[in-house]
């Protein structure tokens, strides 16, 4: 019992200690932002001197500028460095920019090697940025592109499109194999490394063309490199609406023909339930944040009267609601062959399981031309067929 008692007030009194150095930390931090460096200091060194990441940066960061103490690059130099071993990104980032701010680039370089190689984090911000510029560029180490796109194949900081990256190494890849910046430099890349023609098409969709760039060169000529860029932008929802079915269309084609880009996003997309997904015998056209559920509409779809929907919709499955027929009649209509002025109408309802029954009517584009409700014996302005497309709630992680 009483190792018990010393136990709980050993807890007690360490929950203690951590909130008087998160009160410490939070009072430093609000003097810094009111200028009143002085006392900043004085409130950070004891916490800084104790181990705690962050306090250390922002003393770091206070002896570089002179701010409220004396200024020493040593001292600040110490902390940030104390802080940066602790895994503190922004520490890593100031002492790299203070290094090369100050014309030092070798130091600067082998830092942010130091840090890259301590952790994936630091590799995955800008210390990582900054060495893959720097190998581009061969300042501090030794120009490697390869190099540079490895390290930039999984960091995902801000500087990282400024620094030029990804460009730099197309127009070498571009000059090697003679050609121009194109879907066939893409595909040529996809072949040498998957990962780096991951960035390229990023970059190349983002940088130099567009979708609808692609899709207009692949009406006029739907080569296979061509064909396969345009997946991506589908697959990933690129300028143009995500419809992960319509994208498995595209690069099916490609890699059928032979593309390399085509059978890594075949391999790359499998399994993965994103929007236009085909699972099982259905389609997703909502999935939540998480990934973990979403709805999809059945693939077979059939004509039916009004009377004829309750012997068609078997439970689980259900009618759409309005809004969400919206939303899957853009994935339903790209399997379709509906041609230019040509019109599909399907049985929808207000409110899920209700049981007043609405028809809609859409264009081949998708767009929502007529909406009636049908009012049951009452009669209605619609007693023709439509189309039941049935909608399943799903647990995306079974």
């Amino acid at each position: 019992m009483k190792r018990t008692i010393s136990l709980f007030i050993a807890v007690v009194f360490f929950e203690g200690l951590l909130n008087a150095q998160s009160y410490q930390l939070n009072k430093a931090k609000s003097l810094i932002a009111n200028k009143q460096y002085t006392e900043a200091a004085k409130t950070l060194r004891p916490l800084a001197d104790g181990g705690d990441a962050e306090a250390q940066y922002l003393a770091g960061t206070l002896f570089l500028d002179g701010l409220g103490v004396i200024k020493s690059e040593d001292q600040g130099v110490k902390y940030l460095s104390l802080s940066a071993s602790m895994g503190y990104v922004e520490a890593a980032e100031c002492l790299i920019k203070h290094f090369d701010g100050k014309g030092n680039k070798a130091k600067a370089v082998e830092t942010a090697k130091k840090y890259v190689e301590q952790s994936a984090e630091m590799r995955d911000a800008y210390p990582g940025a900054y060495l893959a510029g720097c190998y581009v560029r061969g300042e501090g180490v030794e120009k490697d592109l390869d190099k540079a796109m490895q390290i930039a194949i999984t960091n995902t900081s801000s500087e990282l499109s400024e620094m030029g990256i990804v460009a730099n190494y197309e127009s070498a890849k571009a000059e090697e194999y003679r050609v121009s910046i194109s879907p066939q430099l893409l595909e040529l890349i996809y072949k040498e490394n998957p990962g780096f023609g991951e960035l390229c098409a990023f970059d190349y969709i983002n940088r130099v063309s567009s979708y609808d760039d692609i899709l207009a060169q692949a009406n006029r000529n739907p080569d296979i490199a061509t064909l396969a860029v345009l997946s991506k932008c589908i697959y990933e929802g690129w300028g143009v609406k995500q419809n992960h079915g319509l994208g498995h269309d595209y690069a099916l084609k490609a890699g059928n023909a032979g593309s390399a880009m085509g059978k890594y996003l075949l391999k790359r997309y499998a399994g993965v339930k994103s929007l236009g997904y085909r699972y099982k015998d259905a389609v997703l056209f909502e999935v939540s944040a998480d990934k973990k559920s979403g709805k999809a509409y059945s693939r077979t779809a059939m004509q039916a009267t009004w009377k004829e929907i309750v012997s068609n919709v078997k439970s689980p499955w259900r009618l759409p609601t309005m809004d969400e027929a919206k939303e899957l009649i853009a994935y339903w209509l790209s399997n379709q062959k509906l041609k230019e002025g040509q019109t599909v109408t399907i049985w929808v309802t207000r409110l899920r399981m209700a049981e007043v029954y609405y028809w809609q009517t859409y264009d081949s584009k998708g767009n929502l031309v007529k909406e009636e409700p049908h009012h049951n014996y009452k009669g209605s302005a619609y007693n023709g067929k439509a189309q039941i497309i049935s909608v399943l709630e799903l647990n995306l992680t079974k």
